[in-house]
């Protein structure tokens, strides 16, 4: 994805210029994976800021993943302002709305509230179960345990687990059970296959949770 988006937007052929928003929004979310806040902050930026005519209803889902990024860094006032500005008049989809519920719990836990922000982000979990987006709720499931509240969502976590494919999303769902039950091994295998997949923010994340339990074995 990030090999093509690169492409796409460093060749300026065709109608890159046209759809640029489209690609700089992929390497947004490849740099949040990776770990990369502030890599991401920047092409979300970008992304937010052009998007074409037919991408302007979506908009507001791209706003979401900025402030996200943003409070990734630290900046929940920025993250806070940036979903405060959305066009008011753009639709609000409800496929999308466990992501704006997602945006909300970073903004919570950058602010230092982790609980509130784990109850956001379970409720986005349980929200995205409901419409069957399975992915997404992976995604909400493994913000909410890194929140701490891994005991509220391993089961509509493991439930998603079954219904999807790939590497990441079974590294989501095996962090969360392993963080329920305080299994220090299992979340060092997790952080692995967390690196093995280059999400390196959620491998020392995961390797952190596990050294602080190994030192209570």
């Amino acid at each position: 994805a990030e090999r093509r988006a690169r492409d796409r937007i460093e060749a300026g052929i065709g109608d890159a210029e046209w759809d640029r928003s489209r690609w700089e929004y992929c390497l947004g979310r490849v740099s949040m994976l990776r770990g990369d806040l502030p890599e991401a902050v920047r092409h979300l930026r970008r992304a937010a800021a052009t998007p074409t005519p037919f991408d302007r209803p979506f908009q507001p889902y791209t706003v979401a993943f900025l402030a996200r990024a943003l409070a990734g860094v630290g900046r929940a006032d920025d993250a806070r302002d940036a979903h405060r500005e959305i066009d008011p008049g753009l639709p609000r989809f409800r496929l999308f709305e466990a992501e704006h519920e997602l945006c909300e719990a970073a903004i919570l836990a950058a602010d230092g509230r982790l609980a509130a922000a784990a109850d956001r982000a379970a409720w986005a979990a349980e929200l995205a179960a409901v419409r069957g987006l399975w992915t997404v709720v992976l995604v909400a499931a493994h913000d909410a345990a890194r929140y701490g509240a891994a005991g509220l969502v391993h089961r509509v976590a493991a439930d998603a687990a079954v219904q999807v494919d790939g590497e990441l999303p079974a590294a989501r769902a095996r962090f969360v059970e392993a963080l329920h039950r305080g299994d220090a091994g299992r979340l060092d295998e997790v952080s692995s296959a967390f690196e093995g997949v280059g999400t390196l923010l959620f491998a020392a994340e995961v390797s952190a949770q596990a050294a602080r339990l190994h030192r209570r074995e």
